[in-house]
C-alpha cells in the first residue's frame, strides 16, 4: 500500500512545481501515520473524526484552514527559539504556553482526559495531527529575527523566494518517493531540538546574501533532510496516537 501511495505522490509531483508542506507534506505524514495506527486506535479516530482515511488526511489540514478565524492559535505553530541557542528553554521560549511544543502536550492531554467532550476531544486530535508535522519543519523551532526564514530573499530557479517558501515547497519536489518508513522515539520537546538544530545545521547554514541564487547543493541536502523528517513525524504521530489512544481503551 504504501508504494502504491508513494508512486501516485511521485505523478503528483511532476504535475506541480510547488507542493507545501503546510498543504501536501502534511497529507503525507497522515497518510502515512493512518497506515501504522492500531486497529482499535483506528476505530476510535474515525468515530472522532466521522470517516476513514480521508477524513484523517483532511483533519491534519485543519488547523491551517481555521486561521484566520481564529488568529489567537497562530502563535501555537511554531516556537521562537533563539538560533544561538542550545535547545528550547520553556521559561524563555514559551513563558506562557502559547507555543507548539507546550499545546502539542496539552492537546493530547485533552484526548486522554474522562471529561472532555466529543468535540473537544475532536478539535485536540485535528490539532495534534497538524503539530506533530509542523515540530518536524525545522524553520518551526528556530528564530533568527526574520520570521521564520520569510525575511531572507532568495532566488531558486530563476523564481523570487525565500527561505520559508524554500522548505515549504521547494525542498520536497521529487524527493517524497524516496521517503522510507521510520522508527518513532523521543519526546515532544526531543523533536523540537531536532528542529532546531537543523535550522542551525543545515537551514541556515552557507546561505548566500540576500536576493542571491541557492545553489543546487544546498537544495539536494535540504531535500534529503525533508525526507527524512517527512519520515519521522509520520511515524511518530502513529506512535503517539497508539499509544494515547490505547491508554484510553485500557481503562476500566
Amino acid at each position: 500500500m504504501l508504494a502504491r501511495f508513494l508512486f501516485l505522490v511521485s505523478a503528483a509531483i511532476s504535475a506541480q512545481s510547488a507542493l507545501a508542506w503546510d498543504d501536501f507534506g502534511h497529507r503525507l505524514v497522515a497518510r502515512m501515520a493512518y497506515m501504522k495506527l492500531e486497529p482499535g486506535v483506528r476505530s476510535q479516530v474515525d468515530d472522532l473524526l466521522g470517516g476513514g482515511v480521508d477524513a484523517f488526511i483532511e483533519a491534519s489540514l485543519w488547523a491551517d484552514r481555521n486561521k484566520a478565524g481564529r488568529p489567537n492559535t497562530v502563535p501555537w505553530h511554531y516556537v521562537n527559539i533563539p538560533l544561538e541557542a542550545e535547545e528550547y528553554d520553556r521559561a524563555r521560549d514559551c513563558p506562557k504556553g502559547n507555543c507548539i511544543v507546550e499545546k502539542l502536550g496539552q492537546f493530547v492531554d485533552t484526548l486522554k482526559s474522562t471529561t472532555a467532550t466529543k468535540p473537544e476531544r475532536r478539535e485536540a486530535l485535528r490539532f495534534v495531527l497538524h503539530f506533530v508535522a509542523d515540530i518536524h519543519q525545522p524553520l518551526r523551532c528556530a528564530d533568527r529575527n526574520d520570521r521564520g526564514g520569510t525575511d531572507v530573499t532568495l532566488v531558486w530557479d530563476k523564481r523570487k523566494t525565500n527561505l520559508r517558501e524554500v522548505w515549504d515547497h521547494y525542498v520536497l519536489t521529487n524527493t517524497l518517493s524516496q521517503i522510507m518508513d521510520s522508527t518513532a522515539d523521543g519526546t515532544v520537546v526531543d523533536w523540537c531540538n531536532e528542529s532546531h538544530e537543523i535550522s542551525r545545521r543545515v537551514a541556515y547554514e552557507g546561505l548566500p546574501g540576500n536576493g542571491a541564487s541557492v545553489s543546487q547543493a544546498y537544495i539536494e541536502t535540504a531535500r534529503a533532510v525533508a525526507t527524512d523528517r517527512l519520515g519521522k513525524g509520520a511515524a511518530r504521530l502513529a506512535t503517539l496516537l497508539n499509544e494515547t489512544f490505547g491508554a484510553v481503551s485500557a481503562r476500566p
